[in-house]
């Protein structure tokens, strides 16, 4: 189990809203119980923890009882080092 930091660009789950997990020094790959830490674009916080991933995309308990599916949509797991001074590696998922 791992936890993420992550960043939404909407205040709140929404369709159509991206979610961006960057990590400087290790490989993304979400899982099953992972937690997250989500900054939203109002400043606040939220919590969630990875229900189920598949090959389509992870759901999400956000802790409210409020569940969301997010889609792959930018998957770079493996940027060699340096090659994005943002990050080593990111991931980007579309909320449905």
């Amino acid at each position: 189990m791992m936890h993420w930091h992550a960043d939404i660009n909407a205040a709140a789950f929404t369709s159509g809203a991206t979610l961006t997990v960057l990590s400087q020094h290790q490989v993304v790959r979400l899982a099953r119980a992972d937690t997250l830490t989500i900054d939203t674009t109002n400043g606040q916080s939220i919590s969630a923890v990875v229900l189920n991933r598949s090959d389509v995309g992870v759901r999400l308990d956000l802790g409210d009882g409020e569940r969301v599916f997010l889609g792959i949509l930018v998957d770079e797991s493996l940027l060699p080092p340096g090659e994005n001074r943002l990050a080593f590696s990111r991931q980007v998922w579309l909320a449905q």
